[in-house]
């Protein structure tokens, strides 16, 4: 007989799991969209057949608990391309983006702001920028770092 703390367990447990596919599947669009070197930089993002489909081990990758992403960090890792198929809405429990010296240029995506429980966005050092004629919210409800590209403007909700 199950009880409802069983239940809620499988239900989580299956949450978890289609989460980190998403975040999986989101991770390497990015990688297959950036340009140059990327491609060896980010050598550990790949998906390899008969392992989990965890991205935890991956370069400037870290998880919480679950194995849900909750930082990125690849500070220096010399990216090249922008962030427009970068997925925002795949990482629910991502409270650290950092991505400050690379080469990543073009807007910030509005659809940042589906990170809800961002913390740390630290964008410095790019070419990237909001758009001009919508700006990029973000809920700083927990935020207690943002850093982001000179000329650079956000809006807070």
């Amino acid at each position: 007989m199950l009880t409802s703390n069983h239940v809620s367990a499988s239900i989580t447990d299956h949450q978890q799991a289609a989460g980190g596919v998403l975040e999986v599947e989101a991770l390497l669009k990015w990688k297959k969209s950036l340009s140059g070197q990327a491609q060896s930089l980010l050598s550990s993002w790949k998906q390899v057949p008969g392992s989990d489909k965890s991205p935890c081990t991956w370069s400037g990758i870290h998880c919480i608990n679950g194995g849900s992403v909750s930082t990125i960090n690849l500070t220096s890792f010399q990216l090249k391309g922008t962030l427009d198929d970068f997925n925002f809405s795949s990482f629910h429990n991502l409270s650290c983006l950092d991505l400050q010296h690379n080469s990543l240029i073009g807007n910030i995506p509005p659809r940042i702001s589906n990170l809800s429980k961002l913390e740390i966005l630290n964008l410095g050092y790019n070419h990237a920028k909001p758009r001009q004629q919508s700006p990029v919210r973000l809920n700083p409800a927990g935020a207690r770092k943002v850093e982001i590209p000179q000329r650079a403007s956000l809006e807070f909700k």
